[in-house]
């Protein structure tokens, strides 16, 4: 099987007189050059390691804001990632390194090549290890034949529900208008259900849960300047749940909920939104809360998820997402 050198020649055009890799598009090459499966796992990455000159690739005890590193150089590296970690997030931190090591090669083959640093390197490895573990064909294949739904997504990929929204927005920007919140409790392990799944302390129980993430498509518009104003009503990092929002019918119902209609965006009804919100149970209760939206002109995107799960049917709202 061909080296890691071998694959950076092919993945670097040096035709520029300063270049840099796309790290989507070199994901895809990486998956192709070495025929990787659709679900890459630590075993088949640790497998490849000797091609890549990669000595070891082995769990550490490392600090919690440590998620893993590399050391070495010149074909004879070793990778370590945090032991505690579960295997979906140990998957993507050797493949977070595998691309730093890709930007250490290519800045010793190519005088022109410029390597990126500090945060530009971080973010371009996250996004060529999401890239190699939902590759964009079969992801986005999935996405439709899944009819969105992020807890089957989750389950097929293995991956942190975080990590497959972000996705989601990646591969369907440009295509579909999209945005996705997920909703976690502040504090962990407050119990507010009974032994029958109740919830005794209602109140709480909801102003517990905050919005941790939130993605969005790059058509769904910052500002009115581009006469988008959509941006303005969507939920902000650490926001409690809204009242009559869809999240707080699945707090209050304990299910999935679905609102064909949100409006009051613009005067025509052309950003008027279907969402769909969805409860992940750990422990006997809700752990956290996804929620999808989409442009109402556009549900049947939905649909094969609504008919698989039979949500909560709510009224249009006015504005509340």
């Amino acid at each position: 099987m061909a080296t890691l050198k071998d694959f950076c020649i092919e993945v670097m055009d040096p035709a520029e007189d300063e270049a840099k890799v796309d790290p989507e598009r070199t994901a895809d090459e990486f998956v192709r050059f070495y025929s990787l499966p659709k679900i890459v796992t630590l075993g088949r990455l640790q497998g490849l390691a000797k091609f890549l000159g990669i000595k070891k690739i082995s769990p550490n005890k490392l600090p919690e804001s440590f998620r893993g590193y590399h050391f070495g150089s010149d074909g004879n590296y070793e990778i370590q990632y945090r032991q505690q970690d579960w295997v979906g997030s140990a998957e993507h931190t050797v493949l977070h390194e595998i691309y730093e090591i890709i930007e250490d090669t290519l800045d010793g083959l190519f005088v022109e090549f410029v390597r990126r640093q500090g945060t530009a390197l971080e973010r371009a490895a996250d996004t060529f290890a999401a890239s190699v573990l939902m590759q964009t064909e079969h992801f986005l294949s999935d996405v439709y034949e899944e009819s969105l739904d992020v807890l089957k997504l989750q389950k097929k990929y293995g991956r942190a529900y975080s990590s497959i929204i972000l996705r989601m927005k990646r591969v369907m920007n440009n295509r579909h208008s999209f945005f996705a919140v997920i909703y976690e409790p502040r504090i962990q392990n407050q119990v507010y259900v009974n032994e029958f799944g109740i919830v005794i302390d209602k109140k709480y129980f909801i102003e517990n849960f905050v919005c941790r993430y939130l993605v969005k498509t790059s058509d769904i518009k910052p500002n009115r300047k581009h006469g988008r104003l959509l941006w303005c009503f969507l939920p902000r990092k650490k926001h409690h749940v809204m009242l009559d929002s869809v999240a707080y019918y699945v707090l209050t119902e304990q299910r999935s909920a679905f609102r064909e209609r949100v409006e009051g965006f613009d005067m025509f009804g052309y950003d008027d939104l279907s969402i769909i919100a969805r409860p992940v149970a750990w422990n006997g209760q809700i752990s956290k809360v996804i929620v999808i939206g989409i442009p109402q002109k556009e549900n049947q995107l939905l649909r094969g998820q609504i008919d698989r799960i039979s949500p909560l049917m709510l009224y249009k709202s006015f504005q509340i997402i």
